[in-house]
């Protein structure tokens, strides 16, 4: 899990710079293989990489989801996580590192949020959304895109099925999900309320 100086990374020339195009860039790379541990003293293997975006509206981040299983603790065998780290500024994206760590910044707000909604629906028992495991803060290494940035993991059931976003986000989205896109948000409502 490194990012830097490698020879074959995509890279931008600028008048006083040089720029990595990040939409070249697999920031999860490497992560397969890797093991995560967990407050909770659990310690899990991410086995395959189901989706990575990265977003650059607010605060630069990429997401990625992983399947993992456990090596050691409490758990089942098969989890999900969720991992996101903060990723450079599109315009800052340099190969200097010296100039990354000036980047870094706490964890967002929303990752609060989705941690105490995910623990609501687990305590209320929610059957349409994954239960929480565990979840963790970590700062980011030098070798990682924004050194000291924030790094979240959380740890959840894995559900069968498919992902939400494949319901609303499809090409056939406007004709046979809409039943059940209702179904999902009239579950999310009854256990949320």
């Amino acid at each position: 899990m490194s990012f830097g100086h490698e020879d074959d990374m995509p890279v931008c020339e600028s008048e006083d710079e040089t720029f990595i195009d990040q939409r070249d860039i697999d920031y999860f790379e490497g992560y397969v293989g890797a093991n995560i541990s967990f407050p909770s003293g659990s310690v899990w293997t991410l086995k395959e990489s189901i989706g990575e975006h990265a977003y650059y509206e607010v605060r630069p981040e990429v997401r990625g989801a992983f399947i993992a299983s456990k090596v050691s603790g409490d758990g089942p065998a098969t989890a999900l996580i969720k991992i996101r780290l903060q990723i450079p500024d599109y315009s800052e994206a340099t190969y200097l590192a010296n100039i990354r760590p000036g980047q870094a910044v706490e964890a967002p707000h929303n990752f609060s949020s989705e941690i105490e909604a995910l623990s609501l629906l687990t305590k209320a028992g929610c059957s349409c959304t994954p239960s929480l495991y565990d979840w963790k803060k970590d700062k980011q290494t030098d070798q990682e895109p924004v050194p000291r940035g924030y790094k979240l993991f959380i740890l959840m059931e894995l559900l069968p099925g498919i992902m939400p976003e494949d319901l609303f986000f499809s090409e056939d989205s406007e004709d046979g999900a809409r039943e059940e896109r209702d179904e999902l948000r009239s579950a999310f409502k009854k256990s949320w309320l």
